[in-house]
Formats: C-alpha cells, structure tokens, sequence
C-alpha cells in the first residue's frame, strides 16, 4: 500500500484504498464476513498512498467471537499484466490463424476443436458446428485412415511434430481432394493436441499427372515409328 511506517490501519482507511470498480465488491465482502462470517476470496484494484494502481489478491475471514475480520493480500499486479498480454496475443493470434489462407485445425484428443475459415472452405463445410467435436479421421479417405492414426498419437503422446505428408481429404459432398498434411504439437488447457497445416493440391498432382504421361508418350515416341504410333 505505500502507507508510511506511522500509518495505522482501519477497516475506513482499507477499503478507500480500492478502486471505484473495486470498493464495492470488498464493501460487501467485509460486511457479509462481519454479519454472516462468510469468507471472501477476491481479485480487486487499489490505488497505493503514492497513487500508483495494483492488483491485489485479498482473503479475509471472519472472527464472530471477536467481530474482527482477518486475512492477507498478495501483490498480483505483474501476473495481471501477464495475463493481459497473454490475452492479446491469444487474440492477435488468432486472428492471424482465422485470416490466413491455409488450412488450419486444432485437434484435441483426436476431435476438432477449432477450425479457420481456410479449413472450412477445404472441406466444404457450412460452419464450424458439423466439424467441431467429431473425429479427425471421419474426414480422410479410408485407405489414409491409419497413418493418420498414428500421427495424432505422435502429436499427441508423443509431442513430436510430423513432416508434411500427402494424404486424401473427404470433403462433405462426397469428394475427396489431395492434400499436404503436416502439425505440430499444442498444449491447451491441460491436454495435448496437434495444431494441422493443410495445403490443397489436386492441381499440383494433376499437373504431375499429365507431364508423366506426356514423358510417356515422348519416350514411347522415341522408340517406335510413326505405325505403331498411329496404331496405339
């Protein structure tokens, strides 16, 4: 509180140390504790005796017998600020997440647990809503359902990122899209996840496609005459 060494406390002088948002709340916390001897548990504001704001993390519980209340206060006010920047690069982040052009899925447990508009798009899903909560795996073609399998339990269990790999996507309507697949591992809320880049490249693989055939084509030239061409 910045008192001076003569300074001597009351419950008056306590409470104006709060801010306007704050006294209140420790108004009625003391007089609940005082009357009822219920404890209180709070995170408020106060505004120090050199005018300087912190927060402070204030317990107190009631003595009835002796209608006193007790308790301590912690300075929180690094943590607070902390917790505000964390804030605002969760939120920056995720808007940089939601507006990028790749696909992007946060897998928790094997289950969406957020999808970006890039991913929406990607599977042909109206909403978040049809994709949030169900399997990972009900969204990728059969024959690449086990070796996705095992790359959520590396995530995972494991906490080990996985390179890029081409697997096929089901998308809502029924089609299916190549795509370039990689993730690295997240830890939110407790549990470990796997935060999933996804590429679409069917254009690419078409593309690939057709060259082969016309290398085909040209070697084949290259070894037989213009009969046999004509005859293929």
């Amino acid at each position: 509180h910045e008192v001076d060494i003569t300074h001597k406390p009351t419950v008056e002088k306590g409470i104006n140390f709060y801010t306007a948002s704050s006294k209140p709340i420790i108004e009625r916390a003391v007089r609940s504790a005082i009357e009822n001897g219920e404890p209180f548990d709070e995170q408020l504001e106060i505004i120090t005796a050199k005018g300087n704001h912190r927060w402070v993390h204030v317990i107190g519980k009631a003595d009835l017998k002796n209608r006193r209340v007790f308790g301590f206060f912690q300075n929180i006010t690094e943590r607070k600020i902390a917790e505000a920047l964390l804030r605002e690069s969760e939120e920056r982040f995720r808007t940089l997440v939601e507006q990028a052009p790749t696909a992007i899925y946060l897998q928790m447990g094997g289950k969406f647990a957020y999808i970006n508009k890039a991913g929406l798009s990607l599977f042909g899903a109206d909403d978040e809503q049809q994709l949030i909560g169900t399997p990972v795996l009900d969204r990728f073609h059969p024959m690449f359902r086990e070796q996705v399998r095992r790359r959520i339990q590396q995530v995972n269990e494991k906490g080990e990122a996985t390179p890029a790999a081409e697997e096929k996507v089901l998308k809502f309507d029924g089609t299916s899209i190549e795509a370039e697949i990689s993730s690295t591992p997240f830890y939110f809320k407790g549990e470990h996840g796997g935060l999933v880049f996804l590429r679409d490249i069917t254009e690419r693989k078409q593309g690939e496609g057709t060259l082969q055939a016309r290398l085909r084509i040209s070697q084949f030239a290259d070894t037989h005459s213009l009969d046999e061409l004509l005859q293929k």
